[in-house]
């Protein structure tokens, strides 16, 4: 009974020990995430700048809504102003934003974009200036015309775009291409 009760109490203190053991590496790899992540929220803050000039290139995301997939996620702009309590007003190619925004909201870029060397004076909303700004056709009309498509009837002319393959293919003599 002595020897179990002694072989029962050296597991007991093999077991503690290794329990420790395990404490320490747990409590290493804890500490290696938490550097890790400040190093990379402090990355992150160090491509961000806290304040921006008049006539600074910066962008603002544009939300997967407004977008269709092969757009461009972020719209470019140029600071226009700068307002109190930290806003910005901002220009894209387009036309003047209808919202100001925060420094949280922008990320600075390198980059000069020509395109915003002449911005007009008209107001824009951002879901209007992705739109514009998109590389994708956001409708293509089909028409199915048995005339030559010159007038307005004809839903392709209607919209500005000339007739395609699918509208008539076996038709020659249209004349909106």
């Amino acid at each position: 009974m002595c020897c179990t009760l002694y072989l029962h109490i050296l597991w007991i203190d093999e077991t503690r020990q290794n329990h420790t053991v395990l404490r320490e590496l747990a409590v290493q790899q804890v500490q290696r995430n938490m550097d890790l992540m400040k190093n990379l929220v402090d990355n992150k803050n160090k491509r961000r700048r806290l304040v921006y000039d008049i006539g600074d290139c910066v962008r603002i995301n544009i939300p997967r809504i407004d977008r269709t997939s092969v757009d461009r996620r972020s719209l470019p702009c140029k600071v226009l102003e700068v307002l109190d309590g930290g806003l910005y007003r901002l220009g894209c190619a387009h036309g003047v934003l209808e919202n100001c925004y925060q420094v949280c909201e922008m990320e600075s870029v390198s980059a000069t974009f020509t395109e915003l060397t002449s911005i007009p004076d008209n107001r824009i909303s951002l879901t209007q200036a992705a739109r514009l700004q998109s590389s994708a056709t956001v409708q293509r009309s089909v028409c199915c015309c048995k005339t030559n498509c010159n007038t307005n009837r004809c839903p392709c002319k209607r919209s500005g775009v000339g007739c395609g393959s699918r509208c008539h293919p076996s038709q020659s003599k249209c004349i909106n291409k």
